[in-house]
């Protein structure tokens, strides 16, 4: 099951730091350099646990100009032909009406139609020219024609329909949360500083439905899941991903991968070369299929395990069960999987302080079947040995 993300960060970031006059501008150094590590570090991520990474564009693509300062037009050439790389034109718009005008609808909508933000081309074109590595004529030509055709542009009743939406969703009270209760004022009547928040609401509303529309997922922030819950499972699948990693990454004893962003030269040449590995693209699918439960995240731990066992192999003898066995049990009594506790990453990743909850002979087990990877054939594990590479 691939798994295509809509993250919007980028975009933010260039809206805020490079476009002179934008309502988030800033001028702050300090929070330039450190928003700028955060998008980086999570782009870093993203391109290796997802098979697509779509970047929200509104109008000029300034998030191409910062990946190109980034990667390098190789990489990002790359990642475009490979279908890893995608840009979204955004061009759908809600917003609310600032008159106290009795009786109207209080949201607006519509859609923009500059060139910029309708023809590829010239958003592509737009990007480059803030490119800070000048490019030649016919290079920028040959980008401009490769990267044209990942463009998606959202559907032209996008908006309408998220206005409908918003409407349905205040009348039926799932917007109470945010102070707009239909009880207390009918949708008409609505007073400017609650239609402000109500056009937030839609505002996430237009993203998500976008992203459903599209079977992707999202890195927006999911505070109206109570009245997307269809959508639930699957904008939630960024978050679930994301902590799933995390938690066998504490297992194996290795940093999570923005973390490693922050500690290694040439992270994104690195993550390009890894990515393209078969290692790499059977990890994604994997754990595309792995369980990922809030409430039970020891269950990931287990499945992981249960990986790392099935190959044919010694691991199928008595003694190579009784190991699983051990293991099985530690990671439901909870050793390795606590965020905090001085023995995570202990079970997989060999530190000596599991034996203090265990005799010697169950250590000698786990060491010897487990730690040392006595298997046959690809196990989830030989990604993470890819990833130590890295360090």
């Amino acid at each position: 099951m691939s798994l295509n993300v809509f993250y919007d960060g980028l975009n933010d970031f260039c809206q805020k730091f490079l476009v002179i006059g934008s309502p988030t501008q800033s001028n702050d150094p300090a929070q330039f350099v450190r928003q700028r590590e955060g998008v980086a570090g999570t782009l870093f991520e993203s391109f290796l646990l997802f098979d697509t990474v779509s970047l929200k564009v509104h109008g000029e693509n300034l998030p191409l100009a910062v990946l190109l300062s980034l990667m390098g037009d190789k990489a990002v050439i790359e990642l475009a032909e490979s279908g890893s790389l995608r840009f979204v034109l955004w061009t759908p718009m809600v917003g609310h009406i600032v008159d106290d005008v009795p009786g109207i609808d209080p949201l607006t909508f519509g859609n923009l139609s500059s060139t910029a933000h309708s023809d590829p081309e010239e958003s592509l074109a737009l990007g480059l020219s803030r490119y800070t590595k000048k490019l030649d004529r016919s290079n920028r030509r040959a980008l401009i024609r490769k990267l044209r055709d990942t463009y998606i542009i959202p559907d032209a009743q996008l908006a309408a329909e998220v206005v409908g939406i918003s409407k349905s969703a205040y009348e039926s009270g799932r917007l109470k949360g945010y102070g707009l209760d239909p009880s207390e004022i009918a949708y008409r009547e609505i007073p400017l500083k609650k239609r402000e928040t109500l056009s937030k609401c839609a505002g996430s509303l237009l993203e998500y439905k976008f992203a459903m529309s599209n079977n992707m997922t999202s890195y927006s922030n999911r505070d109206f899941y109570e009245f997307l819950n269809q959508s639930c499972g699957r904008l939630a699948s960024v978050e679930t991903r994301l902590s799933g990693y995390t938690t066998l990454a504490r297992l194996e004893n290795i940093p999570d991968l923005k973390q490693l962003y922050a500690k290694i030269d040439q992270p994104f040449a690195k993550m390009s070369e890894l990515r393209k590995k078969r290692t790499s693209r059977k990890f994604r699918e994997w754990l595309s299929h792995a369980p990922h439960d809030a409430v039970a995240p020891e269950e990931l731990s287990k499945h992981y395990l249960d990986a790392l066992m099935q190959p044919v192999g010694v691991l199928q003898t008595t003694t190579g069960k009784l190991a699983k066995s051990i293991a099985m049990t530690a990671i439901g009594a909870g050793i390795g999987i606590a965020v905090e506790s001085p023995l995570a990453g202990a079970l997989l990743g060999g530190l000596a302080s599991i034996a203090s909850v265990g005799a010697d002979f169950g250590l000698d087990i786990v060491d010897q079947f487990l730690l040392d990877g006595i298997t046959k054939g690809w196990t989830p594990r030989v990604f993470f040995d890819e990833v130590r590479t890295l360090e």
